[in-house]
């Protein structure tokens, strides 16, 4: 499903700019951005503006027919999973999941069901214990201060990790990630 967020982010409809700053960029290290930056400036460069409006134009167009499918496949019931796939430029694994998750709102899916296509379908689908809570369930979950059920915002306010029989919680996690921080910029 990750093919949302490859078209999305592809299809230039970010500026440069926009494209900098997209979730989880800061965890890639500058030289690797600049490159993917210089790509891009060079490839809408050669395209001229007038061909890459016209791209942008026919990628919308297309993942509006993907999200029409979409919709469509989960109203026949087929069951749908969300992969943590960043398999390409200014997507990075785990905050393009999240990007993947907005975008499917434009399907009129629920969160439950868009939540669901990262948990049990996925799991079901690679014949793993997890994906539930549930008595004999291998238990990886995450802990938050609100309902993601209400508001899918709320994955990005990680309060504490449960993985591996082991608990992380938010001060950890932001150690953690200043770690990683501080060694990808130094």
């Amino acid at each position: 499903m990750s093919y949302i967020i490859r078209y999305s982010v592809g299809s230039g409809r970010y500026t440069i700019e926009e494209s900098r700053n997209l979730p989880g960029m800061q965890f890639v290290p500058k030289d690797k951005v600049e490159e993917w930056v210089d790509g891009t400036n060079k490839y809408r460069e050669k395209m001229g503006q007038t061909a890459l409006d016209e791209e942008v134009a026919t990628e919308m167009k297309a993942l509006d027919e993907k999200y029409r499918i979409i919709k469509q496949l989960n109203e026949a019931g087929v069951p749908m999973i969300l992969s943590p796939d960043a398999s390409g430029k200014y997507m990075v694994a785990g905050f393009s999941v999240l990007g993947e998750m907005e975008l499917l709102k434009n399907t009129n899916l629920s969160n439950y069901e868009i939540l669901k296509m990262s948990t049990s379908n996925f799991a079901n689908f690679f014949n793993e214990n997890y994906g539930i809570l549930e008595v004999g369930k291998d238990a990886d979950f995450i802990i938050l201060n609100s309902n993601p059920l209400e508001d899918l915002q709320t994955l990005k306010n990680i309060q504490g990790i449960y993985s591996n029989q082991h608990f992380i919680n938010k001060k950890a996690l932001d150690t953690i990630r200043d770690s990683i921080l501080k060694t990808i910029h130094n």
